[in-house]
């Protein structure tokens, strides 16, 4: 004859510690959740009039611009320089 068995669950525990744990994640992410909104507070932006941008001495603005641009040969050569094979010579 046979006998069986039966199996006894084992009752499902949880520490006190378990639950001062889950109860100070739960108390720090509601903190969390209450204090960024305050810290990240966007303002309303309100009109401001920008200043005006003055224009420099345009004529100044264009030498310098000139000063400044490196200067290319054409690659066509003058009459000159027909005879030579490189025109940049």
């Amino acid at each position: 004859m046979t006998t069986k068995e039966t199996k006894t669950k084992k009752p499902f525990k949880i520490s006190k510690e378990t639950i001062i744990i889950i109860i100070i994640i739960l108390v720090v992410f509601a903190g969390w959740n209450l204090l960024l909104p305050r810290l990240f507070k966007v303002s309303e932006v309100k009109n401001i009039a920008l200043p005006q941008v003055k224009r420099g001495n345009i004529e100044f603005i264009d030498k310098q611009i000139e000063n400044r641009t490196l200067q290319v040969p054409s690659l066509v050569p003058s009459n000159t320089q027909l005879g030579k094979q490189n025109p940049f010579e």
